[in-house]
């Protein structure tokens, strides 16, 4: 495993679960009440968290919040000198560093956690940032090199990734959860996506 990088947002309902690997919570935006084996705390702009492998973990917000999440392999004093990183950690990487996607795409990702069922078009998606559909499709092109429909696929597939791996959650209900009409519309695009079947990826994790 890679280490892989996140920007999520959290709601008032959270859900106690754990991993396999460590993971780093660092803030951004807004504040996280987080709960570790019975301990909590609040993460603002002066705490981060560590949360070690295996520990059980929940996490609520009430406010509009982002975080970049570190998945890592192992615990920290196990990481290597120098890890590898994932192909799409350093797309993450390289998109943060683009300035006009820095400054609405974390919008977008709050509207889609807030509405995940929504069936979200171009012109909505546009409003919710202050663009036109037009503008929007420009930069989405320029600056993401893709466009606004297969952006909003990626970001739900990568919520259906981390639910297989950190739940066991029926795959028909996260289907429903992340946006999919239904567990064979999910199935179909993680195997387009990845070339496993929701099962096939929760068995290899």
């Amino acid at each position: 495993m890679a280490v892989e990088l996140w920007i999520r947002s959290y709601g008032p309902n959270g859900f106690l679960h754990n991993h396999q690997f460590a993971q780093l919570v660092l803030p951004l935006q807004g504040t996280l009440d987080i709960e570790l084996e019975g301990r909590g705390a609040l993460l603002d702009q002066t705490r981060a968290a560590y949360v070690a492998p295996g520990v059980r973990h929940d996490q609520i917000s009430g406010e509009p919040n982002r975080f970049l999440i570190v998945d890592i392999p192992a615990h920290l004093d196990e990481l290597p000198l120098f890890p590898r990183i994932s192909t799409g950690a350093a797309r993450l990487i390289q998109r943060m560093a683009r300035t006009g996607a820095a400054l609405w795409t974390p919008l977008l990702v709050d509207a889609l956690q807030e509405e995940p069922r929504h069936s979200w078009t171009v012109s909505q998606m546009a409003e919710r940032v202050g663009l036109s559909p037009s503008r929007l499709h420009t930069i989405f092109r320029q600056e993401l090199e893709t466009t606004p429909h297969a952006w909003l696929a990626e970001r739900r597939l990568e919520d259906v990734q981390r639910w297989l791996t950190d739940t066991d959650r029926s795959i028909a209900d996260i289907a429903l959860q992340a946006g999919f009409s239904d567990q064979s519309a999910l199935t179909k695009a993680l195997r387009k996506a990845t070339g496993k079947t929701p099962a096939t990826f929760r068995q290899k994790q």
